[in-house]
């Protein structure tokens, strides 16, 4: 008995292990001060990204493409709307449009774009 769960951990923390050192690969970075919703970008060394917003009623909005820096500045690029993220909930894909993001540290700051807060602009931090 104590021999299989032994294993079983094991097994568990080699999975959770090789799942930490294949994200290595990406920046994740999420908006600051976001209590009734999730608004999060996923950077990928590739220069793709991921974005995700999720509200509070379960609205979700998702867009991927590139993203160029140019001094504090990086430039995202929608693509056309990538239709394989499925959930049973209806998306709201982001797509055909650029956003740029001001680079201070490793923050983000970013025109409200929806409308989360009583400012024009929200920080996106990087979460370790």
């Amino acid at each position: 008995m104590i021999k299989a769960f032994g294993r079983v951990f094991t097994t568990i923390l080699l999975a959770l292990n090789c799942c930490y050192v294949a994200a290595q690969d990406s920046v994740v970075v999420y908006q600051e001060k976001a209590n009734l919703f999730s608004n999060s970008y996923v950077f990928f060394q590739n220069k793709t990204f991921k974005h995700y917003f999720v509200t509070d009623d379960l609205q979700i909005w998702y867009g991927t493409g590139t993203y160029t820096d140019n001094r504090k500045m990086r430039t995202l690029r929608f693509g056309a709307p990538d239709s394989t993220y499925s959930t049973s909930l209806q998306v709201h894909y982001e797509s055909n449009f650029e956003r740029e993001l001001r680079m201070s540290g490793e923050n983000f700051i970013s025109k409200d774009f929806y409308h989360t807060s009583k400012r024009k602009q929200v920080v996106f931090t990087k979460r370790e």
